[in-house]
């Protein structure tokens, strides 16, 4: 049980790295800075070795395209969701709404950049944090429950700014 948890614990640190490292890709994509990212040797040099756990870390490298940023998210996504296997939300309560905000970080970052899949990605931010709202104990995360109400309306409101965009353009 003990290895177990440490396992979906890196899985769960790993898929964090490669989600922040795609934030800040695509910011730097949205910037149209052409600056060589020179610590990405950094990134993928490893420190720790874990001999008792096969865990793949990943390898970044620059993103040159759109599908280079879809490549790093299906990399974090994928290992948020092997960590949410362990994190259930019976008995990890904090750990799995923690790994499910992060997922939606991911789907808010993708949907920042304007693609034809942008109201998609916000629609299963709303999808994904939505259910929890009802299953949470309101007395005792009152201030949890806040913040997953506040990403639902940012979801649903940005839905209604990308449907209102495209009935304006249809009317011109």
């Amino acid at each position: 049980e003990t290895r177990r948890k440490l396992r979906a614990t890196l899985e769960m640190s790993m898929g964090r790295v490669v989600a922040d490292y795609m934030k800040f890709c695509i910011t730097k994509l949205a910037s149209n800075s052409n600056e060589n990212i020179e610590f990405i040797e950094n990134l993928n040099e490893k420190i720790l070795v874990f001999d008792g756990i096969n865990l793949l870390f990943p390898v970044l490298s620059p993103p040159n395209c759109l599908d280079d940023i879809k490549s790093l998210f299906r990399q974090s996504h994928t290992q948020l969701k092997k960590a949410l296997e362990f994190f259930k939300l019976d008995g990890y309560v904090t750990e799995h709404i923690g790994i499910l905000k992060e997922i939606s970080s991911l789907y808010k970052s993708l949907s920042s950049l304007k693609s034809h899949r942008a109201f998609s990605y916000l629609e299963k931010r709303k999808e994904l944090l939505k259910p929890i709202l009802i299953q949470i104990n309101p007395k005792a995360y009152a201030a949890t429950l806040l913040e997953l109400a506040v990403e639902v309306a940012e979801a649903c409101s940005g839905m209604f700014e990308f449907g209102l965009t495209e009935l304006i353009d249809q009317k011109k």
